[in-house]
């Protein structure tokens, strides 16, 4: 079960998989089928974290906007506001993480660290029971 209170059958997959994290946190993205499993990595100010992911957040969400969903360029996308976090999320296990995935991906990052903190972390990103990414958050 997602630690946000649902209860989806990509987070029960996600929560059978808890690989390379020292206490592992599932947070589903409402009404998606997209999940992150978090591990907390050190503190991060408020001030840095929240700008980075909102930015992040709308330069995909204008990219869907303008371009449409698809793969990421490269497999990866990374962003930082000067002065503040780094974002990085990249394809993993032989997956392909879409700009739709990502969107969902930032969006339960910004919704878990709202409720308990912000912080730095590291991150694996689901697409139903598929790992398709991974990720961190992190200052430069």
């Amino acid at each position: 079960m997602c630690s946000d209170g649902s209860n989806t059958a990509a987070a029960l997959a996600a929560a059978g998989n808890l690989r390379r994290r020292a206490t592992p946190v599932l947070w589903c993205t409402p009404n998606s089928s997209t999940s992150i499993l978090l591990s907390i990595t050190g503190g991060l100010a408020r001030a840095a974290a929240y700008p980075t992911l909102a930015e992040a957040f709308d330069i995909v969400t204008d990219h869907i906007a303008q371009v449409g969903d698809g793969t990421l360029l490269a497999g990866a996308f990374n962003f930082q506001l000067q002065g503040g976090a780094q974002l990085s999320i990249w394809n993993a296990n032989n997956h392909q993480t879409t700009w739709g995935v990502l969107r969902a991906a930032i969006l339960a990052l910004a919704d878990y660290m709202e409720r308990d903190g912000f912080a730095q972390a590291l991150f694996n990103v689901y697409d139903g029971v598929n790992q398709v990414g991974e990720g961190v958050l992190s200052m430069a």
